[in-house]
């Protein structure tokens, strides 16, 4: 094959030079420079005068220069399309596109202006030796092919922005934009790039997933959590950049067969960070939804005068979005009170003045709690006193707690009218929940309040703990796991010129 050629004609990137032969600007007149009429000195020129006639030759020099960049000679392109083709074809003694080949096509290009550039790379793939370019190249070649369109200006990319947090996350990938107008062949290769740095981001990320989640398995204390701090958001490189996207799109389709539905996000972590804030704190976090299950058994011995005693209890299980699983246990022991169809508690307000009781008919129940869950049971069938089923649903507005499911039960007792009795009792029910927002977790977002993982804007306004009113100090311990030792180590970083 025939060497290229070297060519003369690169890109001026330097501004344009003024020669010998060119006029002096007319603002570069010096002040002590005599007229030739009067002898006296000539007036200095005006300074807003001068800097827009300066305005103005820079636009012109730039415009000159863009014009020289963006001008295209068709005869030196087709020159070069003629050795290029030489270059990247097959012959009789000539079976391969060698390592060298490549070389000198990409030397070749990388002489041009962008415009000529442009011009090269498109009229490659008319003359149908673009792809076969592209074949005979290295990863590292065609990494180093769309890095070279980027400098050209041809493509347009770089290395996507990703948030930043502890545990040094890893940088974002390069992407290029994957413009409709370009050749198929470059779309194709920067699709394929594209995919493989995205790849790598995924792969590094559950690194820096693993990482993380050892650390935060490794927190005793929500004090712990937030010294280690909220991880690194994975971006969600949701589509190919630069076009459409549209389903049916070979390439959009490829980008979601080959990546979007096999990613490891930051799921895990969320989900432990919530699990281990439960069982900090006792409260789950907004938007945890959790499935419960409760089952009790029971036996009641009740005498003639309707007092007994009673044994037995209930058993519960809580399975949240975290690997938790949260169990509960109670006893009952102790004398209970029968009225009617069905029990009646003492009605009584409790510590914030709500008021906590049950009351039913014909086996349906409604509860309000102690602490100011509301539940309503309906029972649907099962004989009178011995069985029920129905729908169920509780709702407590101080913790956004919501949960819905369904309720069933069988009851039995043994004895004579006005003797004693028996009784035996066996229930449970199945349901799903979720935790939303309360109101004065909703005013602390909106200000910037404590949350898990940021420090509350008392404390960067420089408060010390005591300075906070007993209900804030309570609702900062029970909510978000703070403490006074906590808050008081890190007062100092918020009062700076405290002695």
């Amino acid at each position: 094959m025939n060497g290229i050629s070297k060519t003369n004609s690169q890109p001026q990137t330097g501004p344009l030079q003024k020669t010998d032969n060119q006029p002096a600007s007319k603002t570069e007149t010096k002040p002590e420079e005599k007229s030739q009429t009067t002898g006296a000195a000539k007036p200095a020129a005006d300074p807003a005068a001068q800097k827009a006639e300066h305005a103005m030759e820079g636009q012109a020099r730039a415009a000159q220069l863009d014009a020289s960049l963006n001008k295209v000679d068709q005869a030196k392109v087709d020159e070069n399309a003629k050795q290029i083709k030489e270059k990247l074809s097959y012959g009789v003694t000539d079976l391969a596109v060698t390592d060298q080949d490549v070389k000198d096509v990409r030397d070749k290009l990388e002489s041009l202006s962008p415009g000529e550039y442009k011009a090269q790379v498109e009229r490659m793939s008319k003359d149908g030796v673009l792809q076969r370019y592209m074949d005979n190249m290295s990863d590292a070649d065609k990494k180093g092919f769309l890095e070279q369109g980027a400098k050209k200006g041809y493509l347009n990319g770089g290395e996507v922005k990703v948030p930043d947090g502890p545990l040094n996350p890893p940088a974002g990938p390069t992407l290029y934009d994957n413009k409709p107008e370009l050749p198929k062949e470059m779309r194709e290769l920067i699709s394929e790039q594209n995919l493989k740095g995205a790849a790598e981001y995924d792969k590094a990320y559950g690194q820096y997933m693993d990482r993380y989640k050892k650390e935060l398995d490794n927190c005793k204390s929500p004090e712990e959590m937030r010294k280690l701090g909220h991880w690194a958001p994975k971006h969600p490189l949701g589509q190919e950049p630069g076009y459409a996207n549209k389903a049916g799109d070979a390439l959009a389709d490829k980008w979601a067969d080959e990546r979007i539905t096999k990613t490891r996000g930051d799921k895990e972590a969320r989900e432990m960070a919530m699990e281990k804030m439960y069982k900090f704190t006792g409260r789950r976090p907004a938007g945890d939804v959790f499935v419960e299950v409760e089952a009790n058994a029971k036996v009641e011995f009740v005498n003639s005068s309707k007092t007994g005693v009673s044994v037995g209890g209930k058993a519960g299980a809580t399975v949240g979005t975290g690997d938790g699983l949260r169990t509960s246990t109670t006893r009952e022991d102790g004398v209970s009170q029968q009225v009617g169809d069905f029990k009646v508690g003492g009605t009584e307000r409790s510590k914030d003045g709500s008021v906590a009781g049950q009351a039913g008919y014909k086996g349906s129940q409604v509860q309000v709690r102690d602490d100011g869950t509301f539940e309503v049971k309906i029972k649907q069938g099962g004989g009178g006193k011995t069985a029920g089923y129905g729908p169920y649903a509780s709702y407590n507005p101080n913790q956004a707690d919501a949960r819905f499911g369904a309720h069933a039960s069988v009851n039995a007792e043994i004895g004579s009218d006005g003797g004693p009795k028996v009784k035996g009792e066996v229930g449970g029910k199945v349901g799903v929940g979720i935790r939303g927002i309360t109101g004065d977790e909703l005013y602390e977002g909106l200000r910037q309040g404590p949350g898990y993982w940021n420090d509350p804007a008392e404390l960067q306004q420089g408060k010390s703990w005591n300075d906070l009113p007993k209900e804030t100090q309570e609702r900062y311990q029970k909510h978000y796991g703070w403490s006074e030792k906590e808050w008081q180590g890190k007062l100092p970083k918020y009062q700076p010129d405290a002695a």
